[in-house]
């Protein structure tokens, strides 16, 4: 459940102000949440695990790069196409 507490002023060099609070409280009223349960099917489970492949691959190729493996980086590459 979700509490919204809107605090007006009773004074007159306020009351712009107490006005716009009480119009954005009503529209606060009005708003719904709805819960969902997250669903993981079989299709995006390997949709991940491909993605997850491809994020250890290019870390490999990283750490050629940084290691200064230049020869084995290009027949990584390579053996791509």
């Amino acid at each position: 459940m979700t509490y919204l507490v809107a605090t007006v002023s009773p004074t007159d060099d306020c009351a712009e102000e107490s006005i716009s609070t009480m119009k954005f409280a009503d529209r606060a009223s009005l708003v719904m949440q709805r819960v969902k349960k997250n669903e993981i099917s079989a299709k995006d489970d390997a949709l991940i695990h491909k993605l997850q492949s491809e994020i250890n691959y290019l870390k490999e190729l990283l750490q050629l790069k940084k290691k200064g493996k230049q020869d084995e980086l290009t027949n990584q590459l390579y053996t791509l196409k």
